[in-house]
């Protein structure tokens, strides 16, 4: 039978592992990051360079080259050269929905149907969440979420461990069937 104080060694070294690996990886990301950012600054756009080593492509990396992309600056204007163009492509928008909404009530109630705006709704649910009995609404509880805070020293340990690790930065060998 496993003891109290086995439990929380083993508890411990758990933790003391996650929070060594989420450190690692925040190095690692540190790293990954600046020499991505030189990289990206001697490459040019359209450029693709394969990372091989002494045997073995390790990969690619591919610098885009974005085609121009067109945005609305001036809406008038643009209505304006559609109309002359093609004014069968010009359509309508509602800027008035209250009184647009209440001529459809009065007129054409087969139109419109019963709706809460999303402040209202956003309102009983928050009711809901505080117990309050709301009908059509069910309150559902998420998973809960880990956070990893490595402290300095912790920071640090996975520094020295990445710089005493060169297979973790350094170009990676592969041998033939060693995966």
């Amino acid at each position: 039978m496993t003891t109290m104080k086995e439990l929380l060694k083993q508890r411990n070294d758990k933790a003391r592992r996650v929070v060594l690996q989420s450190a690692v990886l925040k190095e690692l990301k540190a790293r990954h990051d600046e020499d991505r950012a030189e990289l990206q600054a001697d490459m040019e756009r359209g450029e693709k360079i394969t990372a091989a080593g002494e045997t073995v492509s390790l990969g690619t990396v591919s610098f885009s080259d974005p085609k121009p992309k067109a945005r609305v600056t001036d809406r008038a204007a643009l209505l304006g050269y559609v109309a002359a163009e093609s004014p069968g492509r010009v359509g309508l928008r509602i800027t008035d929905m209250a009184r647009a909404l209440a001529v459809l009530e009065a007129d054409y109630p087969d139109l419109v149907a019963p709706a809460l705006s999303s402040q209202d709704e956003a309102q009983y649910l928050r009711a809901a969440e505080k117990g309050e009995e709301v009908p059509g609404v069910e309150v559902s509880t998420g998973s809960p979420v880990m956070s990893v805070r490595p402290s300095a020293a912790g920071k640090d340990a996975a520094a020295e461990l990445v710089a005493g690790n060169r297979a973790l930065t350094a170009q990676v060998e592969l041998e033939a069937g060693d995966e």
